[in-house]
Order: structure tokens, then sequence, then C-alpha cells
């Protein structure tokens, strides 16, 4: 008996026998450069194509295509880790900075603490 989800409007009724009322046809149909089968069943037919004739069959064109893929990513990654790598430089330098201005300050301080010891030494 056909079923249907309730409150739907499905555009074929799915059938929930218990047993297949005939079995599935298999195909193999010649698509571009590759064999594909395309299998019939109750429900729908759909394709199943060969990994093995999928990477075999490609043409010059897509090679090309799938090396100027490659260049362009590998072009990316190299800019990308370019710019870490200078990111990187310009971080040390701006710590190196900061760790100077923080002994400038360190110095300056001691220097004034001196100058007020010679200036009180003085004044005695």
């Amino acid at each position: 008996m056909p079923l249907t989800w309730p409150n739907c409007n499905p555009k074929k009724k799915l059938d929930f026998d218990k047993y297949l009322k005939n079995s599935s046809q298999n195909n193999q149909i010649p698509d571009d450069y590759q064999t594909t089968t395309v299998i019939h069943t109750l429900s729908s037919p759909f394709k199943v194509t060969s990994v093995i004739n999928n990477a075999t069959s490609s043409t010059p064109q897509q090679s090309n295509d799938n090396t100027e893929i490659l260049g362009k990513l590998n072009r990316n990654i190299l800019n990308i880790k370019y710019d870490m790598k200078s990111l990187n430089e310009k971080i040390d330098k701006l710590e190196d900075l900061i760790h100077l201005y923080a002994l400038m300050k360190i110095t300056i301080t001691m220097i004034k603490i001196h100058f007020n010891i010679l200036s009180t030494t003085i004044n005695l």
C-alpha cells in the first residue's frame, strides 16, 4: 500500500512493501570518456560512476586546469606564509622596542634617584 507523509504534497508516493515488485536493472551507458552504471530501483534511477574511469579519463585541458588551480593554491599558501613571517618579525621588533623603552624608563628613574641623592648630600 503506498504511503505519503501527512500534510505533505510529495511529487510521488512512497512504497514501503516488504519485497520488491521487480528486481533492479543495471544498464551500461557510455558517457563522455567514462562508463556509468544506471541502476533502476522502485524509488528512482541513479548513476554510479567508476572512480578509476574518472581518474584515467581526464583530458589535457582538465589537467591544465588542475595544474593552474594547484599553482594558484600554492602561490596563495606561499603569500600567506610570507605574510605570517613578516608579521612575526614586526612583533619581535615591537617587543624589542617595548623592552628597550622599559629599560630606558628604569634608567631614567635610577638617574633621578641618584640625582636626588646627590642634591641632598650637596645641600647638607
